[in-house]
């Protein structure tokens, strides 16, 4: 979380393809503000995802940290 107004999402999980563009859009419905994260050991290169109408930076745990 950066500040009252932005919310980041960070799902973990072991499929990138199983991020579920619906709860992401209820979640961003009540947070509007913030980066989203979809985070696996798959998913490296780092990579921006659309999901739905929102962009996810799917990446690994080790590409997460600066």
């Amino acid at each position: 979380m950066r500040g009252r107004d932005r919310v980041d999402v960070i799902e973990c999980t072991w499929d990138p393809a199983a991020l579920d563009p619906k709860a992401l859009a209820v979640f961003r419905g009540h947070y509007p503000a913030g980066r989203n994260y979809l985070v696996s050991p798959s998913g490296s290169p780092a990579r921006t995802r659309r999901v739905g109408s929102h962009d996810v930076l799917v990446c690994t745990p080790s590409e997460l940290l600066p």
